[in-house]
């Protein structure tokens, strides 16, 4: 081992003193920091719509509940709250929303979806967040859709899904 380091001393061209402690095995690794799960889960989709309802109601109608991904967390959460805004009124703003809700199953998701509004401005365009947001959800399940039906046989499929699957082609 001496004769390696002095051979590398000399390729090197430094002292061996620079080439360190000369123990004769292999210098230690230092271990990394165990792996650390994030504590938040990444943002879903249907979460920013729904904190976009939240400020929108009105437009809570134009969400097509099939569009949301049954795989998401928040599906059930927001199919409920597109279901109930509409049944509201006039009540409009994010308090009288928050005053509605009080004692409903709609009570818990309303005061979380608040919270998660403490985050925005007021220069916010909500009618443009909502068809960002509406478009987004509607794309994904267009694919989701397509690859459904083409995942199928076509002999399996119904005329209507045939009809379905090449429009969803097409677009």
């Amino acid at each position: 081992a001496s004769l390696i380091r002095r051979q590398l001393a000399v390729r090197a061209r430094v002292p061996l003193e620079e080439l360190g402690p000369s123990s004769g095995a292999p210098p230690a690794r230092q271990a990394r920091p165990p792996f650390r799960a994030s504590k938040r889960p990444a943002p879903s989709s249907l979460r920013s719509l729904a904190r976009i309802l939240l400020m929108n109601p009105g437009r809570a109608a134009e969400v097509d509940t099939r569009w949301l991904d049954p795989h998401d967390p928040m599906s059930q959460a927001v199919r409920q709250l597109a279901e109930w805004l509409p049944t509201l009124g006039a009540s409009r703003r994010p308090a009288m929303l928050s005053e509605a809700a009080r004692g409903t199953t709609m009570a818990t998701l309303i005061d979380e979806l608040m919270v998660d509004l403490l985050d925005t401005d007021d220069q916010w365009d909500w009618n443009t967040e909502f068809e960002g947001a509406v478009n987004q959800i509607r794309a994904d399940w267009r694919r989701r859709r397509m690859g459904e039906l083409a995942a199928r046989p076509l002999s399996t499929l119904s005329a209507e899904e045939h009809a379905e699957l090449t429009d969803l082609a097409r677009s």
